[in-house]
């Protein structure tokens, strides 16, 4: 409660090494969390590790057949090594009408650490919708593979960029 309205604490030296060492938890002011894919792509594993009561995971990885193998690794390995349970249906996501875009941008579901204690997991994916501004339209016009473009190219164009980022 004391440091969620701060950008940032004053001396990042200090909770720097706190993280290092390992002596961070869900009671800690900051958390330096930094995902690289290494162990998974959303940073889900490590805040159910912590046991964050709210988690959100937004994802902007190139998925176009929206297969959810990122996400679908985050629960796995939350379940395997956590022992935690993660119901989330991501199905109106996937689903696309005739225009394609997809049923909704995202899914809310429970992270189940216990009986007693069970979190809230928001997930969203980059998507195409209904309501984006029309220089967003054209760009996906142009480009079939938006908003799933391969992430490996990391030079985005300015009209890339802004169509990514008009998607939220």
């Amino acid at each position: 409660e004391r440091t969620w309205r701060k950008s940032g604490p004053k001396i990042a030296l200090f909770h720097l090494l706190r993280e290092v060492f390992g002596l961070t938890d869900k009671a800690s002011g900051f958390v330096y969390l930094f995902v690289g894919g290494h162990l998974q792509n959303h940073g889900i594993y490590e805040l159910v590790r912590r046991h964050c009561r709210y988690i959100i995971a937004c994802d902007a990885g190139a998925d176009p057949r929206y297969g959810f193998e990122d996400l679908g690794n985050a629960i796995r390995k939350c379940r395997t090594d956590l022992g935690v349970e993660i119901d989330l249906d991501v199905r109106q996501i996937a689903a696309l009408d005739a225009r394609s875009y997809n049923g909704a941008p995202c899914a809310v579901g429970s992270v189940r650490y216990s009986e007693e204690e069970v979190g809230t997991i928001l997930y969203i994916k980059a998507s195409r919708r209904a309501g984006v501004p029309s220089d967003v339209l054209h760009y996906a016009s142009e480009n079939a593979a938006f908003p799933h473009e391969a992430t490996s190219d990391q030079f985005f164009s300015e009209a890339q960029f802004e169509s990514y980022r008009g998607l939220g």
